[in-house]
């Protein structure tokens, strides 16, 4: 049977309406169904008062264990929703990947392999290939050219796998009308507080929609005009409202997070916000105080917000809610407080939000 990497289908069944995130983000088709209460299936397991541990002048309860660790069981417990909901929808479009390609191999005459390695056409990878991509993330690379060769080599033939893959069952799935509608996990509702925040909307809005992200994060510059197109379709329905979660290992993340946080203070948030994630390959300080002269930013109050450590502050208080809510990977998407599981919410998606 054709092997179809799990790694590189993600995105075509992403395209077809199944989910991912920095970590991978999605544009779903199908749209998800408003989550519905959560049971507490532990709690239904065990009884609130039985007695879970003693000890010399204490006792401790099932009951009194979920309250005093309420937030952590409760990331727990949507962490899992959302495992099991990405499984089912990985296998599902791994079986129909497999018998898409092999309704189309035997309709051709071949075997599955060769379908795919004719579709896939020629996957080799030049000098020149090799060389730019090194030009191009020396710096992250951190090793001579030479020594790292054959891993580069590897990963570009790999890339180029995933991407003749993605091309060929996105085909596939498009010409035979594939729609995933797995259920959506129903997940416990967060507590975040917008207050403060940069919103973009109505502040009377029925709908809100939260959004986790990180300045550095590719898929993250993907997501960002979905706040327009939303607000734009439900321009009385619905408001986004802007998170920083920068991630540890983008170096820029931070920087850039602080920055657009002193932006809001003088009113040009979404400005400076677009302009980031349009400009997000030259993401330097530089850049930050070019932007914040471009926008008509006072560059004094600009430069003293950005070294006042209370900025900082702030920002990690935005993570802190999205670590409470059980936020891992940017962008991550709350509707109304419940964890949207499918990438980027379209406007298909909020539909019965709205409606409800």
């Amino acid at each position: 049977m054709v092997q179809i990497r799990k790694s590189s289908l993600a995105s075509v069944l992403l395209a077809a309406g199944c989910a991912c995130a920095c970590q991978q983000p999605a544009t779903p088709t199908a749209a998800a169904k408003p989550a519905q209460a959560l049971t507490n299936a532990a709690q239904g397991r065990v009884a609130d008062n039985t007695v879970v541990a003693t000890w010399d002048g204490g006792k401790m309860t099932y009951g009194e264990l979920m309250a005093k660790r309420a937030s952590q069981f409760k990331k727990l417990r949507n962490k899992q929703a959302q495992e099991q909901y990405q499984a089912e929808q990985a296998e599902l479009g791994q079986m129909i990947a497999e018998d898409l390609v092999t309704k189309a191999a035997t309709a051709k005459g071949l075997t599955p392999e060769v379908f795919m390695q004719q579709q896939m056409g020629d996957l080799s990878v030049s000098e020149t290939e090799i060389n730019d991509f090194y030009a191009k993330n020396t710096a992250q690379i951190g090793a001579p050219l030479e020594v790292i060769r054959p891993q580069l080599r590897t990963h570009l033939e790999q890339q180029k796998v995933g991407q003749a893959q993605n091309r060929v069952i996105g085909d596939l799935m498009k010409a035979s009308n594939v729609k995933f509608d797995v259920p959506a996990p129903a997940t416990e509702k967060a507590e975040l507080a917008i207050a403060g925040r940069p919103t973009k909307g109505k502040p009377d809005a029925k709908v809100t929609v939260a959004v986790f992200s990180d300045f550095q994060c590719p898929f993250c510059s993907r997501a960002a005009p979905s706040a327009e197109s939303l607000v734009a379709a439900f321009p009385n329905d619905v408001k986004v409202v802007f998170f920083n979660f920068p991630l540890n290992f983008h170096p820029m993340a931070m920087p850039s997070a602080i920055a657009a946080s002193c932006a809001a203070e003088q009113g040009k948030f979404w400005e400076y916000h677009d302009t980031l994630f349009k400009r997000q390959s030259e993401l330097s300080p530089e850049l930050m105080d070019t932007v914040g002269k471009d926008l008509g930013l006072d560059l004094a109050k600009f430069a003293a917000c950005r070294a006042n450590p209370a900025t900082q502050k702030k920002v990690q208080d935005d993570m802190s809610q999205g670590e409470a809510a059980g936020v891992e990977g940017t962008p991550s998407f709350f509707i109304n407080g419940s964890h949207y599981p499918n990438g980027v919410p379209t406007v298909e998606a909020l539909k019965p939000y709205v409606q409800g």
